[in-house]
This record gives C-alpha cells, sequence and structure tokens, in this order.
C-alpha cells in the first residue's frame, strides 16, 4: 500500500474542508454520501494504470500480470494450434490479437462502438466454434480473449484505485489535485472538478 505521509507532500490540502466549493462538511460526509447515491466519484483510468503498483493488493497485482501478458498467452496458443491442426491460416490471429488488446483500452474513441461490435463477434465466435469451423472461430477467440483481458485490466485497476480513494483522506485529495477525480450530483448533474474545473 501507499505511503500516506508521503503521498500528503504531493497534495495541496490536508483535509477536505480546505477544498473550495465543495460541499460537504468532513471526508466522512462525502462518503456518506457517495454510499447513499447521492454523489458519484468518476476516477480517470489513466491515474488508475499509474498506481496501481501502490494501491493493489499483491494479489490483485498478480492478477495485473495475468491480464497484461494475456495477450502473449493467446499469440502462444495460435502459434501452437497453427502447427498442431496444421492450419496457417490461424496464425492471422496474431495481429488480430495485438489490435484487439490495443482497442481495449477503455479511453479509446468510440469505445463503446467498439465494445457493442465485439460482443456480436462473441456470438460468432460461439457460433462457429458450434458448428466446427476451426479457422474463424480461432480468429474471432483470438480478438476476443486479448480486447477483453485488456479491458478487465483497467477495470479492475479503476475499482481498486475507487475502493481506496474511499477510504484514504489524502489520496482522494490527491486525486482530486490532480484533476484525476471528479464528482458527480446525481440529481442535479453538476460536477465538481479541481480548481478551475468544476461545471
Amino acid at each position: 500500500m501507499f505511503d500516506e505521509d508521503k503521498l500528503q507532500e504531493l497534495c495541496e490540502w490536508t483535509k477536505l474542508e480546505e477544498v473550495p466549493d465543495l460541499p460537504f462538511n468532513s471526508f466522512e460526509d462525502l462518503i456518506a454520501s457517495i454510499n447513499d447515491g447521492e454523489y458519484a466519484m468518476d476516477l480517470s483510468y489513466t491515474a488508475a494504470r499509474e498506481l496501481a503498483r501502490i494501491v493493489r493488493t499483491p494479489f490483485g497485482q498478480i492478477i495485473n500480470l495475468v491480464l497484461l501478458v494475456f495477450p502473449w498467452i493467446v499469440i502462444a496458443a495460435v502459434i501452437a494450434a497453427s502447427f498442431w491442426i496444421d492450419n496457417y491460416f490461424i496464425l492471422f490471429g496474431i495481429p488480430i490479437a495485438l489490435l484487439a488488446h490495443f482497442l481495449g483500452n477503455p479511453m479509446m474513441p468510440a469505445h463503446n462502438t467498439i465494445l457493442f461490435m465485439v460482443l456480436i463477434g462473441v456470438f460468432v465466435f460461439l457460433y462457429t466454434l458450434w458448428q466446427g469451423q476451426v479457422t474463424v472461430s480461432w480468429l474471432f477467440g483470438s480478438a476476443i480473449f486479448s480486447f477483453f483481458s485488456n479491458r478487465l485490466m483497467y477495470r479492475s485497476n479503476l475499482t481498486a484505485l475507487k475502493k481506496a480513494a474511499k477510504k484514504s483522506e489524502t489520496l482522494f485529495l490527491y486525486l482530486y489535485g490532480k484533476v484525476a477525480l471528479r464528482l458527480r450530483n446525481i440529481e442535479t448533474g453538476k460536477e465538481y472538478w479541481s480548481l478551475g474545473r468544476s461545471a
């Protein structure tokens, strides 16, 4: 876990009450508002990736490592399968896996459209697998597993950072000051960013 004292040195504030324009009396009041569904805490995927090493448990870091190398596991499986069943068209799964891993980044433009297309690909993969169409199912499978491994890594990092930020006032203040966190009023839609970014 992170060192609270070192992180505090990087913060502009020491207490939530010092932050201008926030409608909360204390950090505890803020967390209660989030837990009650009055406010939402939105975090940066970039910050989640950068801080994963200090906010994730050892087990979580192992999961991250597995997800990080998973596309290479897929590529190794594609190569092995192509030689095993003597079908070299399956090797097209290598660039497909790399592209899918890249597109799995949720910060990509039109990421929801990409996700929708991949979900369609899941049905195609299952159908071709059921029909015994080996080449097509391998190509779709290499894309799907590579895509979701990257997607899951970003999502798990974001979840871990959000959980840590709800427990640590220092981490919350650090993220808020770095414009890596915003608060949103669920009812009114009003957003609270760092200085100069509230809307």
